[in-house]
């Protein structure tokens, strides 16, 4: 059988072969092991009052060890042992389950934290200038026991989706910055920014699209669970308006009653 970075060897139970190879004496134990990257079966003999002998097998996952004399492998994964053409059977006696078998259904029962948005200017914007919007979210872990096996399941936030309460979405791979931290005059435009052609209140609302993990608890190698988990964050509202501009001879503290005061 071929073996794939991520198995787990679950459930076995040590077995006691019925027909022994050699002499009615012997006793023959198949053994399982596995350092989650291949799994190894062997066969190991004892006999009373003497020195036992096993015979191993390290190819990773149901290779053959086999004795000069000993019929040739066949398709039920065996071990061979060469004290007579009879063999011991090892196969039948473990469940391989791979972490590739974890689906988003598997992750039902987990959730990433709520993402945050707020907004520049805060709760207002100006009728064709950038508004900006800046979101946060946070990736997550958990200690889980999924298909029999214990595991660690990671959400990563992957894309943010900003509804901006007009028709129209903007998409993005980050949750955005505030201007003061782009080193970015007021009103610049941003990978999360958006530009409104109507004055109005416009509620805004965020979906951040989580990419999940999961590696073995004893494990370093994360694998792709495909599909993503959402989770939303509240809505957001902006108040559009327009700003009008004069040239005037003195600033409404010197003329409290002078235009645009």
């Amino acid at each position: 059988m071929a073996l794939s970075v991520g198995l787990l060897a679950t459930d076995f139970a040590e077995a006691i072969a019925n027909n022994s190879p050699c002499d009615d004496a012997t006793m023959w134990t198949c053994d399982l092991t596995s350092d989650n990257t291949q799994l190894d079966i062997s066969a190991s003999e004892t006999v009373p009052g003497g020195g036992g002998s096993d015979g191993s097998d390290s190819s990773g996952g149901g290779g053959h060890n086999q004795s000069p004399g000993s019929p040739a492998p066949g398709d039920d994964e065996d071990i061979f042992i060469g004290c007579s053409t009879q063999y011991v059977l090892c196969n039948g006696q473990f469940t391989i389950v791979s972490l590739s078998d974890i689906t988003l259904e598997d992750l039902a029962s987990f959730r990433p934290p709520a993402p945050s948005l707020s907004g520049e200017p805060l709760g207002f914007g100006l009728l064709g200038a950038p508004t900006n919007r800046v979101a946060q979210a946070q990736s997550s872990e958990f200690a889980a026991t999924i298909l029999d096996m214990d595991v660690v399941v990671r959400f990563t936030p992957a894309t943010y989706v900003f509804d901006n309460g007009d028709g129209s979405t903007t998409t993005s791979a980050t949750g955005g910055a505030s201007w003061e931290s782009l080193g970015a005059p007021q009103f610049s435009p941003t990978d999360t920014s958006h530009t409104y052609l109507t004055t109005g209140n416009y509620p805004i609302s965020l979906t951040v699209q989580f990419a999940p993990e999961v590696r073995l608890d004893t494990g370093t190698n994360w694998y792709r669970v495909p599909g993503t988990i959402t989770a939303g964050a509240p809505t957001y509202s902006v108040q559009i308006v327009e700003a009008r501009t004069a040239l005037v001879d003195r600033t409404c503290d010197q003329d409290p009653d002078g235009p645009g005061c």
